[in-house]
């Protein structure tokens, strides 16, 4: 079925969408805010996305609403941990895409996340197995079904992002 208009013969050709309804991706909602790369920043971003759910009526899923707190502070934390420069900001982003809630934080930086592990320590050193930090993107891969990043040059930014199941 093509989209319900018709295009006046005077109309520009981009003017009718080159694609039918059965070839849009699933229907989504869209949340999205730039921050302050800080820890203000950072706790703001996982409140907002708590928030979130509210708004979009899927708080009631169990251990959604924990899971996501989880995944948006330490993506965050990250990116404000990470931050190049005094005043950088990070932008989160949370899409409802059908069954799943995609969560990605976007920083100024370049490299790479790279996820420590207990038993993979970094070259030359032992794992510190009473560290404070540096397991962030554990908790990741163990709250989200999956979990990714992409990097772009110019600007050079990362974005981190993961995705959690609505479904128990």
């Amino acid at each position: 079925m093509k989209f319900p208009f018709t295009r006046p013969d005077s109309a520009p050709p981009h003017a009718t969408p080159p694609f039918t309804m059965a070839e849009l991706p699933t229907p989504h909602i869209e949340f999205a805010m730039t921050l302050e790369s800080s820890p203000y920043g950072a706790r703001l971003a996982r409140q907002l996305a708590v928030a979130q759910l509210t708004l979009w009526g899927v708080r009631q899923v169990p251990g959604l609403s924990g899971s996501v707190a989880i995944v948006t502070a330490e993506l965050a934390a990250n990116a404000t941990l990470h931050a190049t420069a005094p005043g950088d900001t990070f932008e989160l982003r949370m899409s409802l895409l059908g069954d799943r809630i995609r969560i990605q934080v976007t920083d100024p930086s370049p490299h790479r996340p790279l996820p420590a592990t207990a038993t993979t320590p970094a070259p030359d050193t032992a794992p510190d197995t009473d560290a404070i930090s540096g397991r962030g993107l554990l908790l990741v891969a163990t709250c989200a079904d999956r979990w990714g990043w992409t990097t772009t040059d110019s600007p050079p930014t990362k974005s981190v992002w993961a995705d959690l199941t609505l479904t128990p």
